[in-house]
């Protein structure tokens, strides 16, 4: 966690600084998709493993269901069969889809995952700058534990991503692009080794 040692006395700065290291935490997961295209978000490639997309969805269903119905009065869900599709494991909150089955989903497609990431992001700053000081300390507590969450997954993000390319005969590798993009994922720059026929492409 990017968090200052020193925390500021005043609540405003503590909020301020919570709000950017929410955001900071949020792009970096859409920095790692950035060299994908969109059919690199979909695949997963081993039972243990989870798409992209899953990943991204999944995080963002975590600051949904513990934050922001929590903690939000009037916050509508984005969807009402995301907390279906994006719990992993947390029974006590609901059924959930098979995780070896995660793969075999098109729908929602990474459009959907990016439009609910911005939905969530929008009410996640509302919520960090409106709360009452009397929830303030339980809502930091969750709040760290959150962004710890979406860093761990970045970690499988990354692991998962490999992993799919590694199961690709043409070792086509993604490049990172001249610059992030943020809420938007884009296809990756290819070298000129990885054009025309798989048999003329050096081994990568």
């Amino acid at each position: 966690m990017v968090i200052p040692d020193s925390m500021p006395a005043l609540p405003d700065e503590q909020r301020s600084v919570w709000s950017n290291a929410y955001l900071n935490v949020r792009q970096q997961s859409e920095a790692l998709c950035a060299p994908l295209t969109r059919e690199d978000h979909v695949i997963q490639t081993a039972p243990e493993a989870s798409p992209a997309k899953w990943h991204l969805a999944h995080v963002s269903w975590f600051f949904e269901t513990f934050l922001l119905k929590a903690y939000l009065s009037g916050y509508a869900e984005f969807h009402p069969l995301f907390g279906y599709l994006f719990n992993s494991y947390y029974e006590q909150i609901g059924k959930f889809h098979p995780r070896q089955e995660r793969g075999f989903l098109s729908r929602p497609d990474v459009d959907d995952i990016i439009r609910y990431r911005a939905h969530v992001d929008e009410h996640m700053l509302t919520l960090l700058q409106r709360a009452g000081d009397d929830v303030w300390p339980v809502l930091q507590q969750r709040l760290e534990i959150g962004l710890n969450h979406e860093q761990q997954h970045q970690e499988l993000l990354l692991t998962d991503i490999k992993l799919n390319f590694s199961a690709n005969p043409l070792r086509r590798l993604p490049r990172r692009p001249a610059r992030n993009l943020t809420g938007h994922c884009a296809a990756p720059a290819l070298d000129r080794a990885s054009r025309g026929h798989p048999r003329d492409r050096p081994p990568r």
